[in-house]
């Protein structure tokens, strides 16, 4: 079975974190940063490739993971202009 490819937005203490471990299990991981580059460098380091916008990432990915601060920062992604989800592929929930 292939593992998914993984987009991992936010990468804060928490974050990296889960991008680490997702990292020791073999998934491949596209990442972007929420507010600082520590989390992005290591796990760049470690293979993941860092996607330039949000629709990159989404375009790269079968999954994508957000860990952020409060629901109001994950909404304001998700409903506000840049709307992270926009370049998602479409899936069936079946699949």
């Amino acid at each position: 079975m292939t593992k998914p490819k993984i987009g991992f937005i936010g990468l804060g203490l928490m974050g990296a974190a889960m991008v680490g471990r997702l990292q020791s299990q073999g998934y491949s991981l596209t990442v972007m940063g929420n507010v600082s580059r520590p989390g992005i460098d290591t796990a760049v380091a470690a293979g993941a490739v860092e996607a330039e916008n949000a629709r990159a990432l989404t375009q790269a990915c079968d999954i994508v993971m957000l860990c952020m601060d409060t629901s109001d920062s994950v909404e304001s992604r998700m409903r506000g202009e840049k709307r992270y989800y926009r370049g998602a592929k479409p899936r069936n929930c079946g699949d």
